[in-house]
């Protein structure tokens, strides 16, 4: 059994467009930029791996297949037929969709107590995050995680989500309530 990184986020889905996850690897070079070293493992498959694998080296982030290549920021795991043990409350869920059905990873991740980074897109997230309490648009952490506008991948958008992740690492009390 491989050990898991201490800090990091994860994901869990098809590698395609409408999961975004273009975006999530700039959230990763931002925190490296910030000189913040979080990993984010990316569980799936998908007809944009490779693309997904060439931009993140574009960047500069070293890129790694296997959980104990420690100098990796981006670890491409693939399919995993249990992909639930890759989360906890270590790290932090990340979902940064164009648009869902229902995210069933959420509800999983949910049931694991992981603190959840998601974003507002057409059906799931909000009603899952947001639940009894009333949403607001100016408002971003509900009682079961972080809601987000469904980011534009603009340098705001990166910055933003970039920081709620920061803020979900540091704050141990702030993890323990969203989780």
């Amino acid at each position: 059994e491989k050990k898991l990184p201490d800090n990091y986020l994860v994901t869990i889905g098809r590698l395609s467009k409408q999961k975004n996850i273009f975006f999530q690897i700039d959230i990763i070079n931002y925190l490296r930029i910030k000189k913040i070293k979080y990993k984010l493992l990316i569980i799936g498959e998908g007809g944009l791996k490779k693309e997904l694998i060439e931009y993140a080296l574009s960047l500069g982030l070293k890129v790694g297949q296997e959980l104990n290549n420690i100098s990796s920021d981006i670890i491409f795991l693939g399919y995993k037929s249990n992909p639930f043990r890759f989360i906890g409350n270590n790290c932090i869920f990340i979902l940064s969709s164009y648009y869902e059905g229902m995210p069933n990873v959420l509800i999983e991740a949910m049931a694991k107590g992981t603190p959840i980074i998601s974003s507002n897109c057409p059906t799931g997230p909000k009603e899952l995050i947001v639940n009894n309490e009333s949403f607001k648009n100016e408002r971003s952490k509900y009682k079961n995680g972080i809601l987000l506008p469904t980011p534009k991948n603009t340098k705001n958008d990166i910055s933003i989500w970039g920081d709620y992740v920061l803020e979900l690492m540091q704050n141990k009390s702030l993890r323990k309530q969203l989780s």
